[in-house]
């Protein structure tokens, strides 16, 4: 996507930031089309059982040892809660938020539907500079949506005013998943492999299945783009 039709497409960037558009629009266009790239299994009906409450769910447990195998990466790097999304209701802005281990956002309570209404709040004018809204801009300024310049605060984010933006900007960013493809179908192998370890043969393809949303949907592969472009910027 060329940086014209970002323009064209009416998002607003921080200061025009080029990269800044794409570093953070790469990763949830990784995010969401990777699913086609996950191998083939079984869909949700076929590993999720119907319980006697009426439910339909996957429940697994975790047991807690003090050794584990070396699955020959960083287990760490992949530790996540998933993309994040709050929108409130008449508003515009969406928030979409996905927490790594670079940064602080430890889990879903960082973000909130408060922060929407802020956010809106300071886009529309709504918020003077003022003793009364201290609190408010100390809050913006905190959660990293705002930023001080020499000329006053301004939005620090990705910012699109409507459902049509987004489709605009959608229909301008490539199709780059065969590009990425092979990346992500090994990262896949890599995780099914270790979560397979020591677990009953009859649980295998309710482990494949989340293994397969979580490497996709739920944020694995988002955090193999951000390293992997990390690591590039190191090389380069």
């Amino acid at each position: 996507m060329e940086r014209k039709e970002a323009a064209e497409a009416g998002v607003y960037i921080s200061d025009g930031d080029y990269n800044f558009l794409l570093w953070t629009l790469l990763p949830k266009n990784v995010g969401e089309r990777s699913w086609p790239c996950m191998p083939a299994g079984e869909n949700f009906n076929a590993v999720a059982p119907m319980r006697k409450d009426g439910g339909q769910y996957v429940a697994y447990a975790a047991l807690n040892r003090s050794r584990h195998a070396d699955p020959g990466f960083d287990l760490n790097r992949y530790v996540t809660l998933g993309p994040m999304l709050r929108y409130v209701e008449d508003s515009p802005l969406y928030l979409w938020q996905f927490n790594t281990h670079w940064s602080d956002r430890k889990d879903w309570r960082h973000l909130d539907y408060r922060d929407v209404e802020v956010c809106h709040a300071f886009r529309q004018g709504e918020l003077p500079d003022n003793e009364e809204n201290r609190e408010l801009y100390s809050f913006l300024l905190k959660k990293g949506y705002i930023r001080k310049t020499e000329k006053g605060y301004k939005f620090n984010t990705v910012w699109m005013d409507s459902p049509q933006t987004m489709d605009r900007l959608n229909k301008a960013m490539p199709d780059l998943s065969d590009l990425y493809a092979p990346a992500v179908g090994k990262l896949y192998d890599k995780m099914l492999k270790l979560f397979l370890q020591n677990q009953p043969k009859h649980l295998e393809p309710q482990i494949a299945y989340m293994v397969r949303g979580n490497t996709a949907a739920a944020g694995w592969s988002l955090i193999f783009c951000l390293a992997s472009g990390y690591r590039y910027l190191l090389q380069g």
